[in-house]
This record gives structure tokens, C-alpha cells and sequence, in this order.
């Protein structure tokens, strides 16, 4: 969570909430394709400049922990937005399971497949970028060796590899891939084409491919 994010949680008076499943990253290390260290940096200076700290945390546990402070009827579950029609002051949401409901306010914030951005412009197509994203959490269970309150950078050709610690002993990883909409895996088992595509590339990218997910 950037720093404008724990603002905002502030505000809303959740930080105290959240606050344990904060981990707080003191260090950046950037690694080149052959395992070479091209950068370690202590970020304890930058958080001074900057008068705050880069902060992470699981997004599910984070939401889990919202959805508990929440007000029964609050969040309702099983509720995919099919349609949003504006009725004079008033906005009309749709859902699968039948259900409707109107409001003053609707908040577009449903991802790539929008059905409340269709409501306002139908002009706007998606674009594959060429960038391709994975990224799982690797439980206590199955420790790895990520250096601890580390963000630590892998750089390849046309690839990425970041990977930090979560609390609970949890560990994160994204990859990022540049590959043409052609030599995308369709199939179910994307985990093996990944491996495949990063094979060799890295130790700590080899070893967060071949634990348990």
C-alpha cells in the first residue's frame, strides 16, 4: 500500500484495523539476469524525504478484514453487475441472480470488463498490451529464501520478477512478460507455461515457481 493508501485508511478510520498486517519494507535489492546485485538500497532515507513508508500486505486478507468491520447487508456476495441504466436522479443496477436495486451514486470500479463504463461510452475497445502478468502467495507452509522486509527485483529480457514478504510469513511474487497475443497459453495450466518461459533465469524465480501455490 503506497502512502496515499494509508492516508485515505486513516481518514476512514480503518489503519488500526489493518494496521498487523502491515509489513514494512526497509530495503531494495535489484538483481540482473545472471543473479548479479546491481542495486541495495536502504530506503530509510527516502522514507524521510518523502515522510512516509511503502507498506505490504495481502490484498485478500485486507479485504477480509473491511468485509468484518463492516454493518450486516452491507456487502452482498453473488452479485454480478449486469446492467446500469440511469433513471432521471436516480440509477438502476441489474444482477445475474435476478436482483436489482437503485442508488444516487454508482462507483465504476469493476475492472477491465466495466458493465458501468459501457453504460457511459461505447467507444472505448481493449487492448492486449503485449504485457503479460502472473503473480501468486506462497503460505507459511512452503518457506522460501526471499530476503525479509526486502522488495527484491529480478530483471530479464522482455521480463520482471518482484517478490517480498507478507505477514504471516507469507510470501508474494509477480512476474511481468512481454509476449505477443499469438504465444499466449490458453489452456488452464498456465503455471507450466511460466515455468518454462523463466526456466533457468533466476534461483529465487525457480524456487517460487516450484513451490506449492
Amino acid at each position: 500500500i503506497y502512502p496515499h493508501g494509508i492516508r485515505i485508511l486513516r481518514l476512514l478510520g480503518f489503519y488500526d484495523l489493518v494496521n498487523e498486517l502491515f509489513v514494512n519494507i526497509t530495503h531494495l535489492d535489484i538483481y540482473n539476469r545472471k543473479h548479479q546485485l546491481l542495486l541495495h538500497e536502504d530506503l530509510s532515507h527516502f522514507y524521510e524525504e518523502a515522510s512516509a513508508v511503502l507498506t505490504l500486505m495481502s490484498r485478500t486478507l485486507l479485504q477480509n478484514k473491511l468485509a468484518e468491520s463492516l454493518p450486516k447487508g452491507v456487502l452482498m456476495l453473488d452479485h454480478h453487475c449486469t446492467d446500469v441504466a440511469e433513471e432521471g436522479n436516480i440509477v438502476q443496477v441489474s444482477f445475474s441472480n435476478k436482483d436489482s436495486m437503485q442508488a444516487d451514486i454508482v462507483i465504476g470500479a469493476d475492472g477491465v470488463h466495466s458493465i458501468t463504463r459501457s453504460t457511459i461510452t461505447k467507444t472505448i475497445d481493449k487492448q492486449y498490451t503485449e504485457i503479460f502478468f502472473w503473480g501468486g502467495i506462497i503460505n507459511k507452509e512452503h518457506p522460501v529464501s526471499i530476503p525479509a522486509n526486502t522488495l527484491t527485483m529480478v530483471l530479464g529480457i522482455g521480463k520482471a520478477a518482484f517478490m517480498a514478504p507478507l505477514a504471516n510469513n507469507q510470501k508474494m511474487w509477480y512476474i511481468t512478460y512481454r509476449m505477443t497475443s499469438n504465444h499466449l497459453e490458453r489452456s488452464a495450466d498456465k503455471l507450466s507455461q511460466i515455468r518454462s518461459l523463466c526456466q533457468n533465469w533466476s534461483p529465487w524465480v525457480d524456487e517460487v515457481l516450484s513451490t506449492p501455490q
